[in-house]
This record gives structure tokens, sequence and C-alpha cells, in this order.
């Protein structure tokens, strides 16, 4: 199990189980045993509410005997920093839950996923960065590939 905690300071456990696998499908209508093409997860990465909503259906709250807040509740209590923490859970969840020759193509295609990921925000901060140091009235150089005008 895999735990996160909610803006509210609530911890949560993530739990895949066959069971909990049903809920996700039923509430949130994502099948998040389907990763072999990624589907599931881009699924989930397109729609926080969608994702926060799985979540909600495969983690329960860490103190034993805790009321279940409601998917209103848990909603409510999840930001940005929150979701990513949420989101690693979820991932090991998915991936712990396969058979071992499974999970290590899991493990690594997540790895390779995180790399992407990080490369791609650093572009984006890159230029961010760009755009906010241009002096006023002059715009950012194109990009590379990129022809003027469009």
């Amino acid at each position: 199990m895999h735990m996160f905690k909610d803006t509210a300071g609530r911890a949560w456990l993530a739990s895949l189980t066959v069971g909990s696998l049903k809920r996700a499908r039923d509430l949130a209508g994502v099948d998040l045993a389907a990763v072999a093409g990624g589907e599931a997860f881009n699924k989930l990465a397109a729609d926080p509410v969608l994702l926060c909503t799985a979540l909600h259906a495969i983690s329960r709250p860490e103190a034993e005997g805790a009321p279940v807040p409601t998917l209103e509740e848990f909603l409510a209590a999840m930001d940005g920093d929150t979701l990513a923490a949420a989101t690693d859970a979820l991932v090991g969840e998915v991936v712990g839950f396969f058979p071992k020759p499974i999970r290590e193509r899991l493990l690594r295609a997540v790895a390779a996923a995180k790399e992407r990921a990080e490369a791609e925000q650093a572009e984006a901060l890159r230029r961010m960065d760009e755009t906010l140091t241009a002096s006023p009235g002059s715009s950012p150089a194109p990009q590379e590939g990129s022809t003027p005008g469009t």
C-alpha cells in the first residue's frame, strides 16, 4: 500500500485489489488494469477530477475506523502538490498489482515516462523564462522548425 496526504492532513492508503479495480471502473469509468497501452494513464493524466475519483475509489483513510470522506470532501482536499503525491501512490499501486514479469516492464515504462515528463516540463519552464525576460514590445524568438506568423 502507498500513502499520501490530502490538504486537510488526512493520510490515505491507496490499495489496488480486484475489488478496488471494480470500484474505480464503476465510479470513475476507468480500468486501472488497462495500462499496457497507456490508455488508462493518459485518460487520468488529462482529467484531474477523473484521477481523484479513481483515487477515492481505491483509497481509504489510514486511521482505522476513521470515517471515509465523501468524494466531494476528497476533491475539496486535493491540490496540485497533493495530487502529484497521490498520483505517485496510484502509479505505485498499479505497477505493484501485476505479476513480476509485467511489473518489471511497467517499472521501465514509468521511469521512461517520468524522464519524458521532466524533459517536457524543463522545456516549458525554459520557454516561460524566455517569455518573461523578453524586452517589452518584443516577442520571443521563434521555435526551431516554426515559421514566423504561424
